[in-house]
């Protein structure tokens, strides 16, 4: 019987060296090359690995590698495909740098090609690496055997490294596994191939991984098994969960809002009644508060940091039976929390949480009773969208002030100037300079929100709108058949 070849050496004195698929698989005495029967006359059939039982004959599916083999070269696998994407490769200094299956897959988020290829080195017949061995070779791993002496593994994944484009020539990417400095000179042997190169080392529970070709470096926490992120993406993180914590928070306050509203509405309990019963006041700004409080709330203090504060009036003087004062109160509320926050546009669901704060009671609820035709706050400003602006942005609603409103009115000379200001603006065509009151009264409900008999009401002016514009000086009145007319003098 003829006996087979070894397919690098030809030599014919082999042994058996396991099964591999159903296959008796030899290995060379001479080159330490292993071969099957069918390809013993075909070229290198997969990586050598070095054989770490003792007895001759083993089932066990390592194989074995002579490193003091007089050839530097790494043999393809058997099962290996050529990728036309590009692979990436990993070298492993497992006596170094233990890498887990966590860290495996973080290692494989960072390249751009798949990791196919991962090489480990190490003398496998060190009792400290007794149980490592099954776990890498049960993770795809090729295990390369080198016997024992101070950088015997570093010795050979330099030179394993150094040629590792010759065996893979797709190879893109590789990632070099110690924390040995003299492995610097196989990180640039390999970018002057062209390859991406990662150096993964290791100081204390970190791993730190340099992109040699970029200079970027990752962290990667061994102790929570998490990428360790830099301080500007720390504080995108930071600041996304506290905005998510935010709107969770805000989400429960507009329901426990709505669960009180529907228990109030349920138990005919009517928080306005009970206030209307313990003070009725008249609808003028100095009534809304008590006289201490009113200043302060025209006036914002400071707290120590410089910020605004809005002092909490004093809600058993406040009557919430009229449109005119909850617009007042919202809008002053709005004005506040623009300045605070510094923005425009204020959300809605801040906005009630801020009114709950400071009347202790729903907005909602409030606009239900005094508005029968807004069944929310939201409805309320969608329905005055001459006095207020709403945006809505994903599932938030966010409102702003659209026109001056009530809160810029104090006195009769207030409302002077802003009667002047809106004739200014009507009177288009100079030779028709008059406009009847029934047009002005129209186009103060279209700024305002509310009718200018309320707003009179609202200033403590006994005086029908006629005899005030009479008793001003900015304005002329000439009486008609039908109705007065008015223009600026």
């Amino acid at each position: 019987m003829q006996k087979m070849k070894c397919p690098r050496c030809e030599s014919t004195s082999y042994r058996k060296n396991g099964r591999r698929g159903n296959k008796q698989c030899y290995l060379c005495k001479e080159c330490g090359r292993q071969f099957t029967e069918e390809n013993s006359s075909q070229a290198i059939i997969e990586p050598e690995i070095q054989q770490i039982s003792s007895s001759s004959e083993v089932s066990s599916p390592i194989a074995s590698f002579d490193s003091t083999s007089s050839s530097n070269s790494l043999p393809l696998a058997e099962t290996y495909i050529p990728s036309s994407s590009g692979i990436a490769v990993l070298l492993l200094d497992i006596e170094n740098i233990k890498i887990d299956a966590n860290s495996e897959k973080f290692l494989s988020s960072i390249c751009q090609y798949k990791l196919q290829v991962k090489i480990a080195f190490a003398n496998w017949r060190s009792t400290s690496l007794s149980k490592h061995d099954t776990e890498l070779y049960e993770r795809g791993y090729q295990l390369i055997h080198v016997p024992g002496g101070k950088d015997s593994a570093d010795a050979k994944m330099l030179v394993v490294g150094s040629s590792i484009f010759m065996h893979y020539p797709n190879i893109k990417e590789v990632f070099i596994c110690s924390d040995d400095l003299i492995l610097t000179h196989l990180c640039n042997q390999l970018q002057n191939q062209g390859l991406t190169v990662y150096w993964v080392r290791r100081k204390d529970k970190v791993l730190q991984v340099d992109n040699r070709n970029t200079g970027k470096i990752k962290h990667y926490s061994l102790t929570v098994d998490a990428e360790i992120p830099s301080f500007d993406n720390f504080v995108k993180k930071l600041d996304s969960l506290l905005q998510t914590e935010q709107k969770a928070i805000n989400e429960r306050i507009v329901n426990l809002s709505k669960i009180t509203t529907l228990f109030q509405e349920k138990c005919h309990i009517t928080l306005i009644e009970k206030q209307a019963k313990a003070a009725q006041v008249a609808l003028t700004p100095q009534s809304l508060f008590t006289s201490a409080e009113d200043k302060k709330f025209s006036s914002p203090s400071t707290n120590n940091s410089g910020v605004e504060v809005l002092p909490v009036p004093n809600n058993e003087n406040i009557n919430f039976n009229s449109v005119v004062v909850f617009n007042y109160l919202i809008t002053k509320l709005i004005k506040f929390l623009g300045k605070k926050l510094k923005r425009e546009f204020i959300s809605v669901n801040e906005l009630k949480r801020e009114f709950q704060i400071q009347y202790k009671q729903s907005p909602d609820l409030i606009v239900k009773q005094i508005d029968n035709d807004s069944s929310s706050l939201i409805k309320f400003f969608k329905a005055r969208s001459h006095v207020f602006k709403i945006n809505l942005v994903k599932s938030d609603y966010q409102v702003a002030l659209a026109q001056p409103n009530l809160t810029d009115l104090h006195s009769p000379s207030d409302l002077e100037q802003m009667l002047i200001n809106l004739l200014q603006k009507l009177q288009v065509n100079p030779l028709h300079n008059l406009i009847t009151i029934e047009t002005l009264e129209s186009e103060v409900y279209q700024h305002y929100g509310v009718t200018i008999t309320a707003i009179m009401k609202y200033l403590n002016l006994e005086d029908s709108l006629i005899e005030f514009l009479k008793s001003c000086k900015g304005f002329q009145i000439e009486k008609s058949e039908t109705s007065y007319q008015v223009g600026l003098a």
